[in-house]
């Protein structure tokens, strides 16, 4: 509501309401909020500012499936500039309208959505067996032949296929569908994690913690918040690796 004092009630809880908090999570203190709750307030607002321009690294990182989609859908409303780098597929297909390909020798500026840019014989930067290939390609072509690659996505997938064997296509395929679920209790148990690290940094917030709270229980509560961080930092790893698999296996 500071953002937009100017604004009424139903004004603030729609925006609040657009990035997901609706009903008692409005009154949540922002101390008490996850790492994906703290992303999804600090989007909307930025989206209540209004500024001229946005520019946004990464911006799906640590935001779950439903917080990713009613982000996509809140910028694809923003009237400004939006200047945005992200591995995630979903999001630049539903959102960017015009692509930058950053090149070794130079820029590619197009005009244009993320499917007509690999209509267009763009190169697929979001699907690491496209970008091995092309890798090997170019290793194995003798300098004086080496040219800018930018080979069709469909054409890569049907090669790296045509090469599989049927025993390899089947792992593919189980690996394809236990990963999201094993992605969405990774996700969950974060997202627990992140709150009972929030209840430990509200109790740091009070200063009675300190004065009427015996040394030891304050060890043991230091101890369990190096606890949370260490498993944090390992199930956001795993997280990642799961998002880089999926991407391979899903181009």
């Amino acid at each position: 509501w500071n953002a937009i004092p100017a604004e009424g009630t139903s004004v603030v809880r729609g925006q609040l309401g657009r990035m997901l908090f609706s009903a008692e999570e409005v009154e949540k203190k922002v101390t008490a909020l996850s790492g994906g709750e703290s992303a999804r307030l600090i989007f909307a607002r930025l989206i209540a500012e209004q500024p001229n321009i946005l520019v946004l690294d990464e911006p799906t990182n640590h935001l779950d499936i439903e917080a990713i989609d009613a982000l996509a859908e809140a910028l694809k409303k923003f009237e400004g500039t939006l200047l945005f780098v992200s591995h995630d597929r979903f999001f630049v297909s539903e959102v960017a309208d015009r692509i930058l390909e950053v090149r070794k020798d130079g820029i590619d500026d197009f005009s244009g959505t993320f499917k007509e840019f690999l209509e267009k014989d763009g190169a697929d930067h979001l699907d690491a067996e496209s970008i091995a290939s092309a890798k090997k390609k170019e290793e194995r072509e003798p300098k004086s032949q080496k040219t800018a690659i930018t080979p069709r996505v469909s054409q890569a997938k049907q090669s790296i296929d045509e090469n599989l064997s049927y025993e390899e296509r089947k792992r593919r395929a189980n690996r394809a569908k236990l990963l999201p679920r094993k992605r969405d209790q990774i996700l969950a148990e974060i997202e627990s994690l992140e709150t009972e690290k929030a209840k430990i940094h509200a109790q740091y917030a009070d200063p009675a913690f300190f004065v009427s709270t015996p040394e030891a229980e304050q060890n043991v509560v230091r101890n369990r918040e190096s606890e949370i961080e260490a498993s944090l930092l390992e199930k956001m790893n795993a997280w990642e690796e799961i998002e880089l698999e999926l991407s391979e296996l899903n181009p």
